[in-house]
């Protein structure tokens, strides 16, 4: 008897601390539910950055492609109009002329869609690289399908283009300094030649050696640098000769917004540069 009263009271003494156990349990029972409520909320946040991202991916992969077709579109004309002046100076046949359309052609088709992969992450810097590499030398393979005659008439064709284009690039630099900086008839008269002459040196300057390339053994992270650093130059060459001509205000305004061009342009390009890491491998 006095063992199952003993029994009992135990029973009764576990029975009284699992009731003074309930609010713990009801405490952290809520909290366990406030808490997965909070996952809840993180996961809904989290889904909808993502959609939000996936909607901006979308958006600027659209815009891009936008862009780059427009400017395939302005490049297959620039390439024509010039295949034309090409006819008429070296006297092409119908069979080179149609020979050297298409490679023209393929050429620009050949450039944008790398471009487009390399920007969507399809291709590394190096593969992109690597592509346009094994697309060949257009400039050989246009010169390939000349005759001897037209060769030595070549030279004079790309001078003659050489020239058009400085004058072009010229014209629209003076109407623009004209515009942003306020110049006098007299100083576009003066501004004119120092510009063109520099610009007809971009121009004339061999595929490998222009602003606007550099020699493809460098990594592109070298060529691009080597880009920037020829920008650099040519504006300190340009700011150094139009001393003379613009005022103090007009020469800083001029060499500001053309270092403002320059940074962009730099870290534009530099977005296709992979990381070390990719780089290496």
């Amino acid at each position: 008897m006095t063992n199952e009263i003993a029994s009992l009271r135990a029973e009764n003494e576990q029975l009284r601390k699992q009731r003074s156990d309930v609010p713990r349990l009801r405490n952290e029972v809520s909290q366990m539910r406030q808490n997965a409520q909070e996952v809840q909320q993180l996961r809904a946040s989290v889904e909808r950055q993502q959609q939000q991202q996936e909607q901006f991916t979308g958006m600027f992969t659209n815009a891009m492609a936008s862009g780059l077709n427009t400017a395939r579109t302005w490049q297959q004309k620039h390439a024509l109009e010039q295949l034309q002046r090409m006819k008429q100076k070296l006297n092409l046949t119908p069979d080179q002329e149609q020979a050297i359309r298409d490679i023209l052609l393929k050429h620009i088709d050949l450039n944008f869609q790398v471009t487009q992969e390399l920007m969507t992450g399809k291709l590394t810097a190096a593969q992109a690289e690597q592509e346009r590499m094994t697309a060949g030398d257009q400039e050989a393979e246009i010169k390939a399908l000349l005759t001897p005659g037209q060769q030595a008439q070549y030279p004079e064709f790309k001078n003659d283009e050489a020239v058009a284009s400085a004058r072009s690039t010229t014209d629209s630099a003076v109407k623009r300094m004209k515009n942003d900086l306020g110049l006098t008839q007299e100083q576009q008269d003066q501004a004119y030649p120092i510009l063109y002459e520099s610009n007809l040196r971009q121009a004339m300057a061999t595929p490998n050696d222009t602003a606007n390339g550099a020699p493809s053994g460098l990594s592109l992270s070298n060529r691009i640098a080597q880009v920037i650093q020829r920008q650099e130059q040519q504006l300190n060459a340009n700011t150094k000769a139009l001393a003379s001509v613009l005022s103090a205000d007009q020469l800083d305004t001029y060499r500001q917004q053309h270092l403002n061009e320059i940074k962009r342009m730099s870290e534009a390009m530099k977005m296709f540069v992979p990381p070390a890491s990719t780089a290496a491998q």
